[in-house]
C-alpha cells in the first residue's frame, strides 16, 4: 500500500512540473490529404534540435498521417482531428491550443531549415524570414524587389511602410514568427474567418520592432497546385514556379 501511495505521489508531482512547462514556441502545423509532405515538414523541426521547449500542434482534417513524435525532451506534440468549412477557423482552433510565448504557422508544404532557431532570439515583436515572392518582382523588378524586403529592427511606423510593399499577393504567413499576445485581437475580430487569413492577420499586428532575417530558414512549395485542404484554394495561381 506504501508502495502504491508513494506512486501515487509521483504521478501527481510529474503532472504538476508537466503544467509548469513554459514553451518558448508553438508551432502549428496544418495538414490534409498529404502525408509524405507532413512527414518532410515535421522531421524537418526535429532536426532543427532547440535547446528550450517548444510545442508541436497538428491539425489534420484528414485520416491519413502517420502520428509522428519526438524523443526530445524539448519537444512536445499533440494531435488533432477537427474539420473546419473556413481556414481561418483552423488557424484560429490551432492558436487556442497554443501555450507559447511565440507563435509560428508551418502548413504542411513548408519546412523548416535546420539554422532556424539560431536566428530566433525572442527578443522583437516579430520576426520576418526572407522571402521574395513573384509578383513583387514582377512589379518591382529583382534588384529593387530584394532591397525592399531586406529591412531589419525597425519601428512601428517603418513596419507600417513595409506592408506598403506586401499586400495578400506578396506575403506568406509561413515567413513570420510573432509574439503570442499580439494576436489575441485579431481572433476577436471578424477578419479571422476571411479566406486572406494570413495577410489579415499579418497587417493587424501592433508592432513595435521587427528582425528581418536574410539567411534563407525555411521552403515553401510555390507552384499554386497544392495548396492546403481547400479545393477552391488549389486554383490559386499567385505563387509560380520561379
Amino acid at each position: 500500500r506504501k508502495l502504491l501511495v508513494l506512486n501515487q505521489i509521483v504521478i501527481v508531482v510529474f503532472n504538476g512540473i508537466m503544467k509548469k512547462v513554459k514553451y518558448k514556441l508553438s508551432i502549428l502545423i496544418l495538414t490534409h490529404n498529404r502525408p509524405e509532405l507532413f512527414k518532410r515538414c515535421f522531421k524537418a523541426i526535429l532536426n532543427c534540435k532547440p535547446d528550450y521547449p517548444i510545442e508541436i500542434i497538428v491539425n489534420n482534417d484528414s485520416s491519413d498521417i502517420d502520428e509522428l513524435y519526438s524523443d526530445d525532451d524539448n519537444i512536445t506534440v499533440r494531435y488533432y482531428y477537427k474539420k473546419y468549412k473556413k481556414l481561418g477557423d483552423v488557424y484560429k482552433f490551432l492558436y487556442t491550443k497554443s501555450q507559447g510565448d511565440f507563435i509560428y504557422y508551418n502548413e504542411d508544404d513548408d519546412y523548416i531549415k535546420p539554422c532556424f532557431f539560431d536566428h530566433i532570439d525572442y527578443k522583437h515583436d516579430l520576426y520576418i524570414m526572407n522571402y521574395i515572392s513573384y509578383p513583387l518582382i514582377q512589379i518591382h523588378g529583382i534588384i529593387k524587389a530584394m532591397a525592399l524586403i531586406d529591412n531589419s529592427n525597425l519601428t512601428k511606423l517603418e513596419f507600417k511602410d513595409y506592408l506598403k510593399y506586401h499586400d495578400d499577393t506578396q506575403f506568406q504567413l509561413g515567413q513570420i514568427v510573432f509574439k503570442r499576445q499580439l494576436v489575441e485581437p485579431f481572433f476577436r475580430s471578424n477578419y479571422a474567418s476571411c479566406l486572406e487569413f494570413d495577410y489579415n492577420l499579418f497587417k493587424s499586428l501592433n508592432v513595435t520592432t521587427f528582425k528581418y532575417i536574410k539567411t534563407p530558414t525555411w521552403c515553401q512549395t510555390t507552384d499554386g497546385k497544392d495548396n492546403l485542404s481547400f479545393k477552391y484554394l488549389n486554383n490559386d495561381k499567385r505563387y509560380p514556379t520561379i
